[in-house]
């Protein structure tokens, strides 16, 4: 159903601080249909050739330069898609992104939807155009290249996502801001296209990226600000096989994992990759149905071996009903003790816990990896749960799907530290009896070296 939205504002104090607010127009509607997963959604084209890497957080076909080098993750948290109509009422769409690669757009992929409420007729015929910023924050009035396309209208609820192919690409330039510009003559034959929104919107928008780079704007009149809640879901194919947007597309709302007690728990297992990585906190998007015990949240080897665990106040998550695209889901952040190094090549796991009588639930969000849509995703990692405390398993094994969680990351230092001079040794002891640990060092793993030094093995 398409639902007219009025706006609301509110804020939610938490370890990332987050203002709500809905954005009104009678053209948006909020994807409640189903999430068609599996074979449920179709799709009639052929994934894009795979391109370069620049980011171990990135998908194989992903560049780096428009995603955050801050963070190491998802850095994606939103609780439902979300349609914008192409058409009626001369509704016009703009994805802003800044191009990381200098080189021809090839083509554009992104999610059309269509069904009661989110199509009509035939269809119609799309323009989609690749434009400059116009100096104000704007799509250029002139277009740099532009595509017709025919997306069709089948019965019933269906989603696919072809590529749409450019006769004449647009030669882009690196580190400049372009927009995606669909639109649509047509009043009574029309689609959608999909985006993904999040209820309470953050600041950034997305941890992975800035607000300033990556965009989505909706008018029937003259162009505005970017939708706060919105994040596009598209795929920029360059010639020289870059790729620039973002893959995630679907909320697997109904897929939760339920976190209470020792049996039931949650976590992404990541294997590091690009270099180590030295991480100051860990953020997770999570919600709380009852109880107020907090959560835990353990860093931890592959192995199983913890790392450092801290407690997260129940209070910094409202509480809420699970399996709902209502909006009940916070970020959350955890801050080490210390910054923690994880080395390349190494598995490492994010846990979730908490004690009995209180429950947290927390649900993945889904690639369009497997639906030819390239882009950004974490590839690196899953979203695991176990209900019986020892056995796990990926909650969604037929597709790359993520909790939505990333880690901040900072300088990687290594220090030795001497402690205070101690009273030396009797000539017939051990050469290190008189040593003693340095103080504020009782957490960490050690190994006495020479001169009484202590160096903490990672």
């Amino acid at each position: 159903m398409v639902i007219s939205l009025r706006s609301a504002v509110g804020a939610a104090a938490i370890s990332i601080t987050a203002v709500a607010g809905l954005s009104a127009t009678a053209w948006i509607a909020i994807d409640r249909g189903a999430n068609m997963t599996g074979d449920s959604a179709s799709t009639s084209a052929t994934a894009n050739a795979p391109g370069t890497s620049g980011s171990s957080s990135a998908s194989a076909s992903s560049s780096s330069g428009m995603l955050n080098p801050k963070i190491y993750g998802t850095g994606m948290g939103y609780d439902t898609k979300a349609n914008v109509l192409v058409g009626p009422d001369g509704q016009k769409v703009a994805i802003r992104f800044k191009a990381t690669t200098t080189s021809a757009l090839r083509s554009v992929r992104f999610v059309q939807r269509g069904g009661a409420g989110y199509s009509s007729g035939t269809g119609g015929t799309m323009s989609v155009s690749v434009r400059a910023d116009d100096g104000a924050g704007h799509p250029a009035a002139t277009s740099l290249a532009q595509q017709t396309y025919a997306p069709g209208n089948p019965a019933g609820a269906w989603e696919k996502y072809d590529p749409v192919t450019f006769s004449k690409p647009a030669r882009l330039t690196k580190n400049t801001i372009y927009y995606i510009v669909f639109t649509n003559p047509s009043t009574s034959n029309y689609i959608s296209v999909n985006s993904v929104y999040a209820y309470k919107s953050t600041a950034p928008r997305q941890p992975i990226f800035a607000d300033a780079e990556y965009g989505l704007m909706y008018t029937s009149d003259s162009w505005g600000a970017l939708e706060k809640g919105y994040a596009p879901v598209v795929d920029l194919a360059y010639a020289n096989g870059h790729h620039d947007g973002q893959s995630y597309y679907e909320a697997m709302i109904d897929r939760y994992a339920t976190i209470s007690g020792a049996n039931r728990m949650a976590r992404e297992r990541f294997t590091v990759s690009g270099g180590d990585k030295t991480a100051a906190s860990a953020s997770i998007r999570v919600r709380r149905s009852e109880g107020e015990s907090p959560l835990i949240m353990t860093l931890e080897k592959g192995s199983g071996v913890a790392i450092e665990s801290v407690a997260v106040p129940a209070a910094s998550v409202p509480a809420s009903a699970p399996g709902e695209d209502n909006g009940g889901a916070v970020w959350v952040t955890a801050e080490f003790t210390r910054p923690r190094l994880l080395s390349d090549g190494a598995t490492y796991n994010l846990r979730l816990s908490t004690a009995s009588g209180t429950t947290y639930t927390t649900f993945p969000v889904r690639a369009g990896t497997d639906k030819g849509i390239g882009g950004f995703a974490f590839s690196s990692g899953t979203g695991q749960s176990t209900t019986n405390g020892s056995t796990w398993t990926d909650i969604y094994p037929w597709s790359n799907q993520n909790l939505q969680f990333f880690l901040t990351l900072v300088p990687a230092t290594r220090t030795t530290t001497t402690p205070p001079t101690a009273a030396a040794p009797p000539p017939d002891s051990s050469p290190m009896s008189g040593c003693r640990v340095p103080q504020g060092w009782a957490d960490r793993v050690l190994r006495p070296s020479v001169m009484c030094q202590w160096v903490a093995d990672e």
